[in-house]
């Protein structure tokens, strides 16, 4: 556990140069006795942010971000409290050697960051080959699809070569077999090792952390399949995409737009003409880790898919879910049906920009793009239309909204408005949809949303995991007493929205909004952050188990069973691959890691049975 002292902070913020600090990430002036910036934390046009070398603070004074050095690298950042601190404290020249001489926990495993570690050294030897005598065909290849020596440099672009055995280059630096097939970067086939990427070239695909999670590669040949991406792992899971995530998080504060493309060559196309902020599904499919990713971003969405009819109909149901989740959504209508890297290499940068300029709302999008097919005297088809373009309109909650759209359903299709509506009432008396709002009287009950039946975070005795966060929590909105152990190991709440909360309480803490032993004030405080949470507060505070009394023990006891649930979850995870692998040696190496963690987690519970 790493405990900092106030002094040793404050000394680290009293020698910090704030403007240096600050100026790595937006660019500053002077002006009079302060710095001045464009806000990243607003969409800001005009410079609003205010920093004092003297008080060692920044204030914007249009959207009232504020705070020290500490404050803006992790909000900038989105990081914890201890790594914007370490940066920190590297501007100012203090060791810290509290954390050095401390066990730090990270956010992934051991076997997983392993992986991290050998898909950085295949990165590095793809790279190398595509600089050498081997990468002249895939240079070539590149050069023709516009893809400059520079780009090829900001996307650590490569090349797996046929005559340059990945798995020999790896061995000779020390990595084992049974680490490498851990990767997926080998297949093993009648007792011979082949590599799994070759002749392709090859992009890294990245976490948020900035980690390769594993590799997309492109064939120069007509063959299918043209794309070949890396067997799922432990850190690579095929729903769990967003290629430049890790680019756009240093910027989406200031953009507070994300475009959201199908391939990757539509994103390193779009970086090319200025606009940075676009990631790629890697696909058409949004899975639910796209969902908490964007509700996290607190970002508008701007849909960007092909214009061809699985394209449309891939927009359709990725706009619906979002609307769903009362994400805001607009959609690029792409008649073209061109996707954007062929745009942009068919000279019509202009005309994309444009588009993405004038993206529309996703109900004008359905009424248009459904109505095209049409067959208006075809009074089955017309109801069919209707009923599809009813289904997004009842997701609105805004009145003036829906009215709009229906009298532009009702001008396409020249039906009376009158008409119209008394159908879309009696649509909507049959399709009741859960928009997610609640009255007044439940609001009053329920400081974020009302829990559902689904509600996983209700204590239940089977469900130790949620005890245990659930403590944690109440803990932590009655007293501060815990304040930097429960900042320093919150990546062990799996919850990700038990963890925003959290995070928004510590945040409160540090920025003297709040000093604890005051339930209705924090409870208020965090309904006026709208977290897109779905948290039931009042439940977890008013249940009698949550409000024991708690120690240093007790958090530690909290902790050790969220570790516990974290490595089970590991294991039964690997059970699911050893079931699946049909190679012996891979199913050999799964069963080894499985025993690995079972040996952790029985040495955990003994811990646990010990305290």
């Amino acid at each position: 556990m790493t405990n900092i002292s106030k002094e040793k902070i404050d000394e680290i913020l009293n020698k910090a140069d704030i403007v240096s600090i600050i100026s790595v990430y937006v660019s500053t002036h002077k002006k009079g006795r302060n710095f001045w910036a464009v806000c990243p934390f607003h969409n800001d046009s005009e410079p609003s942010m205010s920093i004092s070398p003297e008080k060692k603070i920044y204030k914007c004074f249009s959207c009232g971000a504020s705070g020290n050095a500490i404050d803006f690298v992790k909000n900038f950042k989105r990081v914890d409290f201890i790594t914007s601190l370490i940066e920190v404290a590297k501007n100012a020249g203090i060791n810290l050697d509290e954390i050095k001489n401390s066990e730090q926990r990270s956010k992934h495993t051991s076997q997983q960051e392993k992986i991290f570690e050998i898909n950085e050294q295949a990165m590095n030897l793809f790279k190398t080959i595509i600089y050498s005598i081997e990468g002249v065909k895939a240079m070539e290849y590149l050069q023709k699809r516009n893809i400059s020596k520079s780009e090829i440099e900001y996307w650590d672009i490569g090349f797996a070569a046929k005559n340059i055995k990945l798995y020999d280059k790896l061995i000779e630096k020390g990595y084992e077999q049974k680490q490498l097939l851990a990767a997926e970067l080998i297949t093993l086939k009648d007792g011979k090792v082949y590599d799994y990427f070759f002749d392709r070239i090859i992009f890294p695909i990245k976490n948020e952390d900035d980690k390769i999670i594993g590799f997309s590669a492109r064939t120069m040949e007509e063959i299918t399949p043209k794309y070949v991406n890396s067997r799922e792992t432990i850190v690579f899971k095929k729903s769990e995409l967003a290629y430049n995530i890790n680019n756009v998080l240093k910027i989406i504060n200031m953009k507070k737009e994300l475009i959201v493309l199908e391939g990757f060559m539509d994103v390193i196309a779009l970086k090319r003409i200025g606009i940075e902020n676009s990631i790629a599904l890697m696909g058409t499919s949004l899975s639910e880790f796209h969902l908490k990713l964007f509700k996290k971003l607190k970002s508008k969405i701007i849909l960007f898919l092909d214009g061809d009819g699985p394209g449309v109909q891939a927009t359709l149901k990725i706009a619906k879910k979002l609307l769903q989740q009362n994400i805001k959504v607009t959609i690029v209508n792409n008649d073209t049906k061109y996707d954007p890297d062929e745009l942009i290499n068919q000279g019509k940068q202009e005309i994309l920009k444009i588009m993405i300029e004038k993206s529309i709302h996703p109900i004008k999008f359905v009424i248009e793009k459904l109505y095209q097919e049409n067959d208006v005297s075809n009074p089955d088809w017309l109801k069919k239309y209707l009923n599809e373009t009813f289904e997004f309109i009842q997701m609105s909650n805004d009145l003036i909204v829906n009215e709009t759209f229906l009298n532009e359903l009702a001008k396409i299709t020249n039906m009376n408005i009158d008409v119209i509506k008394k159908y879309y009432d009696a649509f909507t008396n049959n399709h009741h949809f859960n928009t997610g709002y609640q009255n007044d009287e439940v609001s009053k009950q329920v400081v974020i949303s009302t829990p559902t039946k689904k509600d996983n975070l209700k204590p239940k005795s089977k469900n130790g995991e949620a005890i245990a966060e659930n403590k944690i929590l109440v803990n932590l909105l009655n007293t501060n007493e815990f304040l930097e152990t429960i900042s320093n190991k919150i990546d062990l709440i799996g919850n990700v929205d038990m963890r925003l909360v959290i995070e928004e309480v510590i945040k409160k803490y540090k920025n003297h909004q709040y000093a604890g032993h005051d339930l209705k004030k924090i409870l208020k405080l965090i309904e006026e952050s709208n977290l897109d949470s779905s948290i039931a507060l009042m439940d977890i505070v008013t249940t009698p188990l949550n409000n024991i009394e708690f120690t240093q023990k007790s958090l530690d006891d909290s902790f050790l069973t969220l570790e516990i649930f974290k490595k089970i979850k590991e294991r039964d995870e690997l059970d699911i691959r050893l079931k699946e692998a049909k190679d012996f040696q891979i199913k050999k190496s799964y069963a080894k890691m499985k025993d690995a963690l079972t040996k952790e987690i029985m040495k955990l519970e003994k811990i646990r049975g010990n305290k």
